[in-house]
């Protein structure tokens, strides 16, 4: 009898680039949309659709029209293509082999579907590098592309460097928070990024436990974490709708912010063995930690004083917490108000470039987030919060995704003043003198490009172990 299957692998030497990644993530995504529709007395036409819709999630809606996708196959490399108007059923006991193909990308595996409607695939991996793909309630290993080194007789051009980053969050009255941490997560999966420490600036007791529950789920337990000591203001008393439950979910080396070290501590001792100039600091809540940073005396970790430790190591501050121009009314919390003496002082004494961050209004996201397992204590956070609301703005991933990737064509940068930040937290944008203060803005054109990539990054599977 016998069966004709299709299968496709890629192999490429070298590093990949952004956008060779980014197209093989949207095959693969697609492949797994796909084999999600496929139901035993379906018709071909309700598969194209899904095909259709995952296709419209991406920056190039109309990218099926230039290749066939797949359909059924038997004795020959397909039966017929599938299209949007074809109409013949899926039959119990029928090979399907779809090849979503997007860009320079394709995924193609054989599936086969057993009368029950569970999927076989009869193209297996074996030893092929795989990624965990989800789609609604139902999660696939799919093959990836398999990375080669240059041979060493080969001249490489140099590979771009990671951007080594602290990241700095209050973790407790807003979801974003932990969205930022899981694109942080994914990029450093990609390779873009280094991810040093992940402080917090909340004295709310469960914010560490939840930082490391998150950390944990994405294969890296042991990054440092350190809490403030201070008591500069009791930001505390703001609470949280869900660093509580994640903490007492989660098994945690820390159980609460005090058995965390301080974070001054964790800052010294990281930026101390980084290179010169090589650090980016993203805080993405309030300011203490880096007041107190800066007011640091020179200890085991570095002979220089606080100041001198940032202007020697950090090449950038990106400050998530307000939106341009102005804000003049301390009753809308942000990251300013809660610690506000702190963010007079941080801002003003900053020895280096802050870059401010406040877009996200209109960029909401976390609807995903329910593609991926139940498990994942990030979806948790937005379900705590949101309820049954699906999005939330976009302030913190904005933040995170221009401190690793401030060359990608969805920003605009205004420079030419500084922020003025008055003694209650708030805050307005001053033309001159020039402070070294830069605004990050979102291009006229990037909003659904940006916003399909935050998602994507969100809901990527952990590839750490």
């Amino acid at each position: 009898w016998g069966l004709v299957v299709a299968v496709t692998r890629f192999v490429h030497f070298g590093e990949m680039s952004h956008r060779m990644r980014q197209e093989h993530e949207t095959v693969r995504q697609i492949q797994a949309d796909v084999r999600t529709a496929m139901k035993p007395g379906a018709s071909q036409r309700s598969i194209f659709q899904t095909l259709l819709k995952s296709f419209a999630r991406t920056e190039a809606p109309e990218e099926w029209r230039k290749h066939g996708q797949g359909g059924p196959i038997g004795y020959l490399e397909r039966d017929y293509l599938v299209g949007p108007e074809t109409e013949t059923l899926i039959m119990p006991g029928q090979a399907q082999a779809w090849h979503p193909t997007y860009g320079g990308a394709k995924c193609e595996e054989t599936v086969f579907l057993h009368p029950d409607g569970t999927l076989e695939t009869i193209t297996p991996p074996g030893a092929w590098p795989t990624v965990t793909v989800h789609s609604r309630d139902r999660s696939f290993e799919i093959p990836t592309v398999l990375v080669l080194p240059l041979a060493e007789t080969q001249v490489a051009s140099p590979l771009p460097a990671q951007t080594k980053i602290i990241y700095d969050t209050d973790m407790d009255t807003d979801c974003d928070d932990a969205g930022a941490l899981a694109i942080l997560h994914a990029l450093m999966d990609r390779g873009e990024a280094e991810i040093l420490a992940t402080v917090v600036s909340s004295r709310y007791s469960w914010s560490v436990p939840c930082v490391e529950a998150i950390n944990r789920y994405y294969g890296r337990a042991d990054l440092p974490i350190g809490a403030p000591k201070t008591t500069w203001a009791d930001t505390g008393q703001r609470g949280s709708p869900y660093a509580r439950q994640i903490s007492e979910q989660f098994a945690t080396r820390y159980k609460s912010n005090d058995d965390a070290p301080d974070a001054v501590d964790v800052y010294r001792r990281i930026l101390a063995a980084q290179d010169d100039g090589s650090v980016v600091i993203v805080t993405v809540g309030y300011l203490t930690n880096l007041r107190d940073l800066l007011a640091s005396k020179p200890d085991a970790a570095s002979p220089l004083s606080g100041t001198e430790l940032v202007r020697q190591k950090v090449s950038r501050w990106v400050c998530t917490g307000g939106s341009y121009p102005k804000n003049l009314n301390p009753a809308v919390c942000g990251n300013y108000t809660p610690d506000p003496s702190s963010t007079v002082i941080a801002v003003r004494d900053w020895p280096g470039p802050i870059y401010f961050s406040g877009s996200g209004d209109d960029i909401h996201t976390g609807a995903r987030l329910r593609e991926t397992p139940a498990r994942n204590p990030v979806r948790q956070v937005y379900q705590l919060y949101l309820g049954e609301k699906k999005n939330r703005p976009s302030w913190d991933p904005i933040g995170v995704l221009f401190s690793i990737r401030s060359k990608a064509d969805f920003w605009k940068i205004r420079s030419g003043g500084h922020y003025h930040i008055f003694d209650n937290g708030t805050y307005e944008w001053r033309k001159g003198p020039e402070k070294r203060h830069r605004v990050v803005e979102l291009r006229g054109d990037a909003g659904k490009r940006l916003h399909e990539t935050l998602e994507q990054l969100m809901v990527q599977a952990p590839q750490a172990k």
